[in-house]
Formats: structure tokens, sequence, C-alpha cells
């Protein structure tokens, strides 16, 4: 005999498979490993990392912490949507999108109205004066027109409008001030007898670097996240948000080996040169700034799309759907500010600033926990057992 599947999981199962096709994650799993980790060895390379910090982010961060080891890693590994072989840190910053995908719309995220979808990003022509009328929604504009000035966007997340568009600089907010709590109670990683299990500052660390990478993403900055204002009215838009989020670094149908090669020599030299122009002493500030930085690309994202769609290659059937030739889009070319600069280069441009970023921040953050006193070395606990996907603190 058969047991009948519970009613409850039926219905989260069918959640989890809406959220899968629905759910418009910033950069892939696979990223968002690669970001934490890149920032990791960022800090163990800087002289002035105190070692006791270095200790914890070594424990933190099992796995490749070597550019030969990672550059193989990120060439080869398949991750897909669920992290592969993760823990500690890398694997806690994909926690929230996993979260994302499995909560149930009513779910809501302590102290706010909103559920942890909406925690992922900010919307910012919600905050164009020229669009706030109450029975419309905001809409991207060529150029940037819509782009809002930092001064419109109140810091009051009981505006209405992040109900709607998103909160993200609130929950970098929120998370940082967790992750500075953790590290200063000495709850540094998973450790036996810990309850909580998974209140500590290595979960915290992990979510602190997803949404700062979310937050370099252009399409988490605009309501037009799929780029559709620049495509023919009623065409059959292609998922420009795939092509951006993971399709170039970990697509189950697709391998692009010459094109991802490229990527990451320019990530590795844009690690070196990009400028961070926002603010890192007041992270709500610091991070709209970043949002508005990564507005700007757009148009270059939208562009790029546009050029490269195209139906599929070898089909003359005018009824087959367009697509987007990958290494096309990443090739695009658009000139900004006077400069050339492709796709590609403009990706890694962002990331990097996402890698200095969490970086920054993390440092950051074990500064500012030390105030109160430098953390015994009998309280640092070892290697961290296993982790949950669950967030079991507020």
């Amino acid at each position: 005999m058969v047991t009948p599947m519970p009613k409850r999981l039926i219905a989260l199962m069918i959640v989890l498979l809406m959220s899968l096709t629905s759910i418009a994650s910033a950069w892939s799993t696979k990223e968002h490993i690669l970001l934490t980790r890149l920032a990791v060895m960022r800090l163990l390379a800087e002289e002035q990392t105190p070692p006791a910090m270095k200790d914890w982010l070594r424990r933190i961060t099992p796995g490749p912490l070597d550019e030969p080891s990672l550059h193989q890693w990120y060439m080869d590994s398949r991750q897909g949507v669920f992290p592969r072989g993760e823990d500690g840190a890398p694997f806690w910053a994909v926690v929230p999108d996993l979260k994302a995908l499995t909560s149930w719309p009513q779910e809501t995220v302590a102290p706010w109205p909103v559920g942890e979808r909406l925690l992922h990003f900010i919307d910012l022509e919600y905050f164009d004066p020229a669009q706030q009328t109450p029975s419309s929604k905001p809409q991207y504009k060529l150029g940037g027109a819509a782009k809002p000035e930092l001064s419109q966007i109140p810091r009051d997340p009981a505006d209405g409008r992040y109900k709607q568009a998103g909160m993200l600089p609130f929950r970098i907010e929120q998370v940082y001030g967790k992750l500075v709590r953790s590290i200063r109670a000495g709850r540094l990683t998973d450790a036996p007898g810990q309850f909580p299990r998974d209140e500590h500052a290595a979960h915290w660390a992990g979510f602190l670097s997803h949404y700062i990478a979310d937050n370099t993403q252009p399409q988490h900055s605009s309501v037009d996240y799929k780029s559709r204002v620049f495509f023919p009215p009623g065409a059959h838009v292609p998922n420009v948000h795939a092509q951006m989020e993971y399709i170039l670094v970990d697509d189950e149908r697709a391998d692009f080996p010459e094109l991802r090669e490229q990527f990451w020599q320019l990530l590795q030299q844009k690690l070196t040169s990009v400028n961070d122009e926002a603010t890192m002493d007041d992270l709500w500030v610091g991070s709209v700034q970043t949002s508005l930085r990564a507005y700007d690309a757009l148009e270059l994202v939208g562009a790029a799309a546009a050029a490269a769609w195209k139906r599929a290659e070898g089909s003359d059937n005018p009824s087959t759907p367009w697509v987007i030739d990958t290494t096309a889009f990443y090739n695009y070319r658009m000139t900004q500010n006077g400069v050339s600069v492709s796709l590609a280069e403009k990706k890694a441009e962002l990331q990097a600033l996402a890698v200095i970023r969490i970086a920054e921040h993390l440092r950051q953050a074990w500064d500012e926990a030390m105030k109160a006193g430098p953390i015994e070395p009998s309280t640092i606990p070892d290697a961290s057992d296993q982790n949950t996907d669950q967030e079991k603190a507020g």
C-alpha cells in the first residue's frame, strides 16, 4: 500500500517548482561561492588583516583558496541551483537564494512586512519623482532617465514603496549587525553544544557576502530585470537575466570554456584596478550608491541582448523562437563616458566591486566587534561541523 503524500509537502513542492522558474537570482550559485572565496583570499593576502581573523576565515572557508586551484574550480566545476559539496561561508552565501526559492508566499522576514525574495534587490524607478503615481508601476526608461538621486531614496523602511521596490539596503545593514554581534559573542562557527546551531558568524558572513554581491547585479536595481524594453513590443523576449546570471559560467545545456577563460582573466584584472566610489562607513548609503552604479550598466546589458538576439542557428523555420548568442552577448561593446567597454568587461568590473565590498565589510565587522575587546583564543571553535540550510535566528 502506498502512503499518500502529505498535502503540505505537495504544496511545498509546487511552490518550489514554481519558484525555480520565477525567482530572479542575481548571480549564479557558482558565482556567489566564487565571490565569497575571492573576498576571503583578498583578506588572507593583506598584511593588516588580524591573525585571529585570518584563522577564523580559514576555518569558515574550506576548499580552494589559491588562484590556480580556484581558477580550475571555476573552469571545470558544475554547481546548479544547490551548492554541491560546500560548507562554511561559501555554503551560507548561497542559502538566501535557497530560502527565496522555498519560502511560502505569506512568509515575512522580521522586522519587515516582506518575504525573502524582496530582500535581494531594490528597484530604483520606484523613487523616480516623475513616476510616483499610485495607480501604475514605475518603468525603466532608456538612457537611465528614470534613475533617481541618492537624496530621493528615503531611509525609512516604513515607506510603502519598499513593499514593491525591495529592501536590499536595509537587509545588508541588518545582516552586518548580526555578523558583528556574533563575532563579539565569540560565536564564530557552527560548534557542538552551541544552540541555535545556525546562529554564528560563519552564517552571517556568508549571508552578507550574498546580499553585497546581489547589490552589484544591474538587473537587481530595476523593475525591468529582464531588459524587456530593449525588444520589440509583443516579441517573445528571451531570458536576459539568465544570460547575466549563470549561462556563461554554469549552464547544464551549453558550455563556453573559451569565453569563461576570457572572463576569468578580465575579473583578475579588475580586482586590481576597480575603484569603489561608494562609502564604507555607512552600509545603507553604500548599498544604495552601489545600486545606482550598477543601474548605469542596464543600457549596456539590454543593448547587448538585443544585438545578440537571433533565430537558433541552422533553423529556417519562422516559428522557431529566437535566442541570445551568448558569445555575441558578452563581446558586445558600447561607448560609455567616452570609453568603449564590452559587457564581459562590465560584468567583471561589477563582480570585482562585489569582492572588494565583501572583503571590506567583513574586515569592518571584525574590527567593530573587537572594540569590545579581543576574543580569547579558547573561544574560537574548531572547524565547523555540518551546516543546514535553515536560518534559525531572526
